[in-house]
């Protein structure tokens, strides 16, 4: 029997990355399973950014994957994921110059150097979940994103809309955000299996 995806719910569903194709067709299982039809009838649309979604019918979701894994977020309202390495290596002050507001920036510049990575990639999966809720592309949609982060938790805003995000953190050594304009909890978590 397929889980219930009830309004304020976000399933996540985890596994290994085996190629966007697999991953595709993975995801259409996973939302037959949501919308009682078949994964061969389940097709996916496109919006003009490139962000993939079921129509009006079917849940929304989004995906995210790194270090080879794939994490997708399902929910009967928009949302935003984003998942990194937390060992990945970033040029902390050229994308920061370029995208993250001076306030951020001055949170970064407060952090040790051993913590800045860290903290530059808690905010970057904040805006990046932010952006991909809205569907818009990174260049286009970065900028948009505000982090207070002189809260706790931090709060995040697009053009002076507050958003309800959740830091995650699927597996040892990744972390991520997730991104709605409403409350929600996480209702399943299911990692490292096919599911389906």
């Amino acid at each position: 029997m397929s889980p219930v995806l009830e309004f304020g719910e976000v399933h996540l569903w985890g596994w290994l990355f085996s190629g966007r194709e697999d991953t595709y067709a993975t995801v259409r299982r996973i939302a037959s399973g949501y919308l009682g039809g078949m994964p061969g009838r389940i097709r996916l649309r496109y919006m003009p950014s490139g962000k993939p979604h079921f129509g009006r019918k079917g849940p929304s979701f989004s995906l995210s994957h790194t270090g080879g894994r794939v994490l997708v977020a399902f929910a009967r309202f928009s949302i935003g994921l984003d998942i990194e390495k937390e060992s990945r290596f970033v040029s902390v002050n050229k994308i920061a110059s370029r995208y993250f507001h001076s306030s951020e920036r001055l949170a970064l510049a407060s952090c040790s150097k051993e913590d800045r990575q860290k903290v530059f990639l808690r905010m970057w999966v904040r805006k990046e979940a932010a952006v991909k809720l809205a569907g818009e592309g990174i260049a286009l949609g970065l900028r948009k994103i505000n982090i207070e982060t002189d809260v706790h938790p931090w709060k995040v805003y697009r053009e002076e809309r507050r958003l309800h995000v959740k830091e995650i953190s699927p597996w040892p050594g990744i972390v991520g955000a997730l991104a709605a304009e409403c409350q929600f909890v996480v209702a399943i978590f299911q990692t490292d299996s096919h599911p389906v």
